[in-house]
């Protein structure tokens, strides 16, 4: 669900400004409402300078595991000074690693041609004789070359050949070769200038190291000690000014849950303010609150888009639909269970702590393809089809059944996502505007006994007018009569769109089989490798092991990307959602 928002604008006055706001930052539950941007100076110096010690951050954590000494600080010079030199240092070791790379480039251009006296050139070239150098693909080398010419291959590298033609200057040298300038440098000058790069690269190493190791503490202070100043600063920025700055108003948004926290710091500081709920015009930023299930699914959902304050959080209902969509689209109980472990191991590793949730999510998603494959009798490629279970096969679903149920279940969530939509709208906006959707689960009910069920065609054949008669009247309730007939004829068109919706769960039973036939495929090719001799077992087991490895990065994939276009495409917009929420982020100092 969406936590309510409670709007407040403060008006304090000037000299109260610095002790509130640092207060309301220690608090941590303000959500200061954005203003247009104003020229400032200050912002843009501490802009500037958090990027400038990030980037010197970031590059001493490349050279070095930085290390904290208190022991040094009181010897330590300014905070500018210890930039700058950082600067220098990084400016100094970026262009010692592009002369190095240009320096590699031309030593492999060299490589060939490092043994070719060009002082015994030039005594050829002195009796009129002409060197010319070529290189070609060892495919296009042709051994009638060397009858032809005086020609010598110097060397090979990679798929290239390196030869060289010896020709009067009177003669022409015609071959399919590209025709190469000797080096400029010698090979020995060569080497010589890649040791003294490599000798002032270790020498830059070490002081950046100093640096980390001494220094890396003091700018990560400095960082935080910005920020917190950059984010006071925008919140000034986001004041409005009035009595020639002697009175700020500052406007924000904070749960209501967390009000009386801070009433009770505006009492204490005698601020006057002015309370409101929020009307989605005011754009309340969004947090949601879900059980502990619904919210591991919260990431996907903030994928595509926050709901806006007028709409209604969908995340606890496609979270149990996306798991079921990803189990029919993997489709493997074995691939399944393999998730799940890998997962597991994961989760209880230390340093991925961090992403626990998200690991939980991946569990879910092995279960459910665990339980998907297991009624469908789908282990790693091995279908219940290809193997005599007699009476047992009635046990799992044939690939007839997973079709029809693919498009079940696509009708089913469609249906679901309009009943959403009605109840939303009704609770929202009054009855008459969930009259629509209703009448959209009229139509798709009552064509579908009509035309495959045959249930109650008596009644199915009028409930489909009941139907269009919702949509037609009822598509804008606050509309004139025509022009609301007018809107709700046009809104027909949308039928054409709720079959191709429906259709769109066809993809869920096409993927859970293709991943089923491929892991067929491998599994008879690793059986045809136990035929060979001696080390038939060696490739049967390669075999299995990369097809299947390759089978389930690809098929989890799919699983993954294609519950994710019917959830936010079919689903969301049968169900009204409209999107552009923007996060709940609360104006907070660490005090820590």
């Amino acid at each position: 669900m969406i936590v309510p928002m409670l709007k407040y604008s403060l008006v304090i006055y000037h000299k109260q400004y610095d002790a509130l706001i640092h207060r309301l930052g220690e608090l941590g539950i303000f959500h200061v409402q954005a203003t247009e941007a104003r020229a400032d100076d200050t912002l843009k110096q501490i802009t500037t300078q958090i990027a400038r010690i990030e980037r010197a951050r970031d590059n001493l954590q490349k050279h070095t595991s930085p290390i904290k000494t208190k022991a040094l600080e009181r010897h330590m010079q300014s905070d500018e000074e210890v930039l700058s030199e950082i600067e220098s240092l990084i400016s100094q070791w970026e262009e010692l690693k592009f002369k190095e790379a240009s320096l590699a480039a031309e030593i492999a251009q060299n490589l060939p041609w490092r043994n070719i006296n060009k002082e015994y050139l030039e005594i050829l070239q002195k009796h009129n004789l002409n060197v010319f150098c070529f290189a070609c693909h060892k495919m296009h080398f042709k051994d009638a070359w060397k009858e032809q010419y005086m020609l010598e291959v110097v060397g090979r590298h990679r798929d290239m050949v390196f030869f060289m033609i010896l020709a009067p200057n009177h003669e022409r040298v015609q071959v399919e070769a590209e025709e190469v300038t000797l080096p400029e440098h010698e090979w020995d000058d060569l080497l010589s200038k890649q040791n003294a790069i490599c000798n002032d690269m270790d020498k830059v190493q070490k002081q950046l190291s100093f640096m980390a190791h001494h220094y890396f503490g003091r700018l990560q202070e400095k960082l935080t000690t910005l920020e917190e100043s950059l984010a006071i600063e925008k919140v000034l920025l986001s004041s409005l000014e009035t009595s020639e700055g002697k009175i700020l108003i500052l406007e924000g948004f904070i749960p209501e849950s967390k009000e009386q926290q801070l009433i009770h710091l505006l009492d204490e500081h005698t601020v006057t303010y002015l309370k409101k709920k929020p009307l989605s015009d005011d754009a309340p930023p969004i947090q949601l609150m879900n059980n502990r299930f619904s919210r591991l699914f919260e990431p996907l959902g903030k994928l595509f888009s926050l709901p806006s304050y007028k709409d209604m959080d969908l995340t606890p209902f496609f979270a149990p639909f996306f798991l079921l969509f990803f189990g029919f689209c993997l489709g493997d109980a074995v691939y399944g269970l393999l998730i799940m472990l890998v997962a597991t191991l994961f989760k209880r590793k230390k340093k991925y702590q961090a992403h626990k949730p998200l690991l939980t999510l991946v569990q879910f998603f092995g279960l459910a393809a665990i339980i998907v494959g297991t009624v469908t009798g789908t282990f790693l490629g091995v279908n219940h089809d290809g193997i005599d279970l007699g009476s047992y096969h009635s046990l799992f679903l044939d690939q007839h059944q997973l079709f029809y149920v693919a498009i079940a279940l696509g009708i089913f969530q469609i249906l679901f996502a309009q009943a959403l939509q009605a109840y939303h709208r009704m609770t929202t906006q009054g009855f008459l505007y969930g009259l629509v959707p209703i009448g959209w689960m009229l139509v798709i009910l009552s064509v579908i006994d009509l035309s495959v069920a045959q249930y109650i065609p008596f009644v199915s054949g009028n409930t489909v007018y009941a139907g269009l008669a919702l949509i037609i009247l009822f598509a804008d309730p606050k509309a004139g009569i025509l022009k609301g007939l007018g809107k709700g004829i046009w809104s027909l068109y949308g039928i054409t769109g709720l079959f191709g919706d429906a259709l769109s769960y066809i993809r869920l039973f096409a993927l859970g089989v293709s991943s089923s036939i491929l892991g067929l495929v491998i599994n008879s090719m690793a059986y045809d490798a136990l035929g060979l001799s001696y080390f038939g077992w060696f490739f049967f087991i390669v075999i299995l092991v990369i097809g299947h490895s390759l089978n389930l990065g690809v098929a989890a994939l799919g699983a993954f990307v294609h519950p994710l276009r019917l959830t936010f495409v079919e689903f969301y917009k049968n169900a009204g959602f409209e999107g552009g929420g923007k996060e709940y982020k609360p104006f907070f100092i660490n005090q820590k």
